[in-house]
């Protein structure tokens, strides 16, 4: 009886398809995400993969990279079944990274099984990736399909709130608009990639950054330098998003404040192999927040003042009479 793999981390999902495949006489294996799918495929190879894309730890295209380089699992045909990625983009960057299929949620029941008889049946080797091994092509690739979905992201947070005026409200506003810059760092080897938008970020032109973390370190504010590098590792060891705010020197001695997010990407082990994220500029924020700051002191200190004048004045009063 043909094995099947689902991959997905949300609960109701992957219970909804196994129902489906097991009523069919498939046998269906589990994983909430794509690291756990490579250790269960490794130890109990599938005949077929679906898997979302959209997934914690390791997201559906980090594990198609994985499973298309993997000897033992390439050989296995693998769909993927999304609800987040359905743009046309989304699906030419699948295919193109090794996907036999693409499916958007929801789909009918009698087509997804039409297409899973397909796949089992398949009758050319299955797809392979037209990026070979060129990482910095995929990022390129990636980076875009990125972008596109925080574009789309952002225009559904500016519907939502479109009478919203808070600050940090317009920060996460912010961070997910095309001003922000993108940044990848392979841990393995070391290298770090930047968009465009990011070196325009820290005041430098692209082919001016190295990609060495300690080039990226000495660009920052010696006093913030300490945040970032806890942060990073707080993120690391807890799987945990990243998140911090710090300044950069610009080559011209200006201070510039930089929000960054990003989040780590591991493999079946659990080891860190990747860090990506964005940046973008907050300086008009922090001043704002400074200056609102300084104001709430000065008014503060007034108050205080006016307090004690108006008590001298009563108690000088009653010591006239």
């Amino acid at each position: 009886m043909p094995r099947i793999l689902i991959v997905d981390d949300r609960e109701e999902n992957r219970y909804l398809l196994q129902a489906l495949l097991q009523g069919h006489g498939y046998l269906v294996d589990l994983a909430t995400e794509g690291a756990e799918a490579l250790a269960v495929a490794r130890q109990t190879p599938p005949d077929l993969i679906i898997t979302d894309i959209l997934m914690p730890v390791m997201d559906g295209f980090r594990l198609c990279r994985e499973w298309k380089a993997d000897h033992r699992l390439q050989h296995i045909p693998l769909a993927f079944y999304t609800a987040t990625y359905t743009d046309s983009k989304d699906e030419a960057y699948a295919l193109g990274l090794g996907a036999d299929a693409f499916i958007t949620k929801p789909a009918d029941p009698d087509d997804l099984l039409h297409l899973v008889s397909d796949l089992l049946h398949l009758k050319q080797a299955p797809a392979v990736s037209r990026f070979t091994s060129d990482d910095a092509v995929i990022l390129k690739e990636y980076n875009a399909v990125l972008i596109q979905k925080l574009e789309h992201k952002i225009s559904q947070l500016e519907a939502a709130s479109s009478r919203a005026s808070q600050n940090e409200q317009r920060l996460a506003l912010a961070l997910e608009v095309e001003q922000a810059g993108i940044w990848d760092w392979d841990l393995l080897s070391g290298v770090i990639i930047w968009s465009d938008r990011h070196a325009a970020l820290f005041g430098i032109k692209p082919e001016d950054f190295d990609g060495r973390y300690e080039s990226f370190r000495s660009r920052i504010h010696p006093d913030d330098i300490g945040n970032v590098e806890n942060a990073t590792v707080t993120a690391r060891e807890q799987h945990s998003d990243y998140s911090q705010d710090f300044r950069v020197i610009w080559p011209d001695g200006s201070l510039h404040w930089i929000a960054g997010r990003g989040r780590f990407l591991y493999d079946a082990q659990g080891k860190p192999t990747r860090m990506c994220g964005v940046v973008v500029e907050i300086t008009m924020l922090k001043n704002s927040k400074e200056q609102m700051r300084l104001a709430s002191q000065v008014f503060e200190s007034s108050c205080c003042r006016w307090r004690s004048d108006r008590s001298d004045r009563g108690r000088g009063k009653q010591d006239r009479r």
